[in-house]
């Protein structure tokens, strides 16, 4: 489960590109979109998410990087 934190307005979506394991890291690359500007966008306070499920892997992940495109 990664939270993005709080926006004042609608619109932006995020897609797991790539999940990678290397060792005891988990290596996770999104990519992101928002309207541009200009663009209509709904004015609202959204709190985005995305659940990630991977199968269990060993050894358990310690660190978890996460790159935002």
């Amino acid at each position: 489960f990664i939270h993005f934190g709080q926006f004042n307005h609608g619109g932006i979506h995020y897609e797991v590109q790539e999940v990678k394991q290397a060792q005891k890291e988990l290596n996770i690359k999104l990519s992101r979109t928002s309207p541009k500007k200009g663009q209509p966008a709904l004015t609202v306070m959204t709190h985005p998410f995305i659940f990630i499920k991977i199968p269990k892997t060993n050894p358990k992940p310690e660190v978890i990087n996460i790159e935002i495109d």
